[in-house]
């Protein structure tokens, strides 16, 4: 995708009481897709949403600027990913400010407006020096452009050897309360922990006493242990089936366990490559959907080239044919990003629009407690909101707080009944459906 700086067609509002009315759209609400609706955004808020008006009805109105769409487009609510390693050549595990901030400016181009960078293990005090520079880059973010960070989310030192996946096992940590403390750096709102090692629970009572969300991952918990951190407030499992011990018709194992504790949250990568298209079908039969969250777990390598390499988790790790591929031939984390993981997820035809942007959109702003504000398309909701052309499901435009952030090169024009879509733009542009890639069951983590 190639970035636009909004134009004077749809202007950053110099007036804050201004309207932006997009208008003649599918609106993606939590009642379902609203047809023929006009969505206006005000103060950095969703105003209203309604039947269509007329297509003349704000043109007498300095104050309100109108998009006129159409029945081909669709309008969500912008995109949440807890588990985010990194992109576009960064690692926020590095700890590098100007580049994590060229993440979240880079990151409305694919429709994400809330992050928790993700950090995976690393020597102690390396893990500290990131938390402490992510608190820094929140510290200092006032600008409104670009992604939120909505928190920080720890996933490690605190794993099973055993499940390590690509992390990196001489820097896996037993349960150290002392070491965990230097971690939790104010923004911490997640942490990834095998249970098992925890057996008093002292490290999760600790983690819930400060209101985290505790996950289990790269864990072999056994259906008991697993019940009990439940009871103690465990909240789910980290990407379910990956680092998690499997099961098989003759033998159980954490997986199941998580698919069999209907309280248990889960989160899942569906790049095709993660999990098998079939398996999350069964997923999305056995799990309800209010209790799962698309996640995208990629590093560095996301959004860019084919061939490109990188160090991830202590390690350097490749971008063959769209995946993460670290030296011992294993995945390291994901090349896609959440838009990506949505179109598969309908192209298998295994969920439906509607599931599959709960589970990328309200279902984490829920998690996070963020859901009261954020998430959906409600009036009084913060304005984060994506334009897609619906056939093809290609990402068009990002709004930030009702101000746009980035657009589709040449997607506006102004026309006699206000600013409309250039159809140009879009059929230029080929479709963004295409098939997924293969998924390779040789390929584990």
């Amino acid at each position: 995708m190639m970035s636009q700086h909004p134009t004077a067609l749809i202007p950053s509002s110099s007036n804050p009481h201004d309207i932006t009315a997009l208008c003649q759209a599918n609106v993606l609400t939590p009642k379902g897709v609203l047809k023929s609706t006009t969505l206006q955004m005000q103060n950095g808020v969703i105003k209203s949403l309604g039947a269509d008006l007329p297509a003349n009805h704000f043109l007498r109105s300095e104050d309100v600027h109108t998009v006129q769409l159409g029945e081909d487009y669709l309008i969500t609510p912008a995109l949440i990913d807890l588990q985010l390693n990194g992109a576009f050549g960064v690692d926020f595990s590095a700890g590098n400010i100007p580049e994590m901030q060229k993440v979240l400016d880079t990151l409305p181009q694919y429709g994400v407006t809330g992050i928790l960078p993700t950090l995976v293990t690393a020597p102690l005090m390396e893990m500290v020096s990131a938390t402490n520079a992510i608190e820094e880059l929140i510290h200092f973010n006032t600008r409104a452009t670009g992604a939120k960070v909505l928190g920080i989310h720890l996933e490690g030192p605190f794993l099973n050897p055993d499940k390590r996946g690509t992390h990196p096992k001489e820097h896996m940590l037993p349960i150290d309360l002392d070491a965990l403390h230097l971690l939790l750096s104010p923004h911490v709102k997640m942490v990834t922990y095998a249970p098992e090692l925890d057996e008093n629970f002292e490290m999760l009572d600790a983690l819930r006493e400060k209101g985290l969300l505790v996950f289990a991952g790269h864990s072999k918990a056994a259906r008991g242990h697993l019940r009990a951190a439940i009871n103690q407030g465990l909240k789910g499992v980290t990407h379910l089936y990956n680092a998690l011990e499997s099961y098989t018709h003759r033998q159980v194992g954490t997986s199941l366990h998580a698919l069999l504790e209907k309280e248990l949250w889960a989160s899942f990568i569906a790049d095709g490559y993660h999990v098998h298209p079939e398996v999350l079908e069964l997923t999305f039969k056995m799990k309800s959907i209010d209790k799962l969250v698309l996640v995208s777990d990629a590093m560095s390598l996301a959004g860019l080239k084919e061939g490109e390499t990188a160090r991830f988790a202590g390690t350097v790790v490749q971008n063959k044919e769209g995946r993460a591929i670290n030296t011992e031939g294993h995945l390291a984390g994901s090349t896609q990003l959440l838009p990506d993981m949505i179109r598969n997820l309908l192209n298998w035809e295994i969920c439906s629009l509607e599931d599959a942007f709960q589970m990328a959109t309200h279902n984490p702003a829920h998690l996070l407690g963020v859901d009261d504000h954020r998430g959906s398309l409600k009036e009084g909701y913060v304005a984060d909101l994506l334009l897609w052309h619906q056939p093809t499901m290609k990402l068009l435009a990002t709004w930030i707080g009702g101000e746009l952030r980035w657009c589709d090169e040449g997607l506006f024009r102004q026309a006699s009944q206000g600013i409309v879509l250039n159809p140009e733009a879009i059929e230029n542009k080929g479709s963004a459906l295409n098939p997924p890639s293969q998924y390779k069951a040789h390929l584990t983590l």
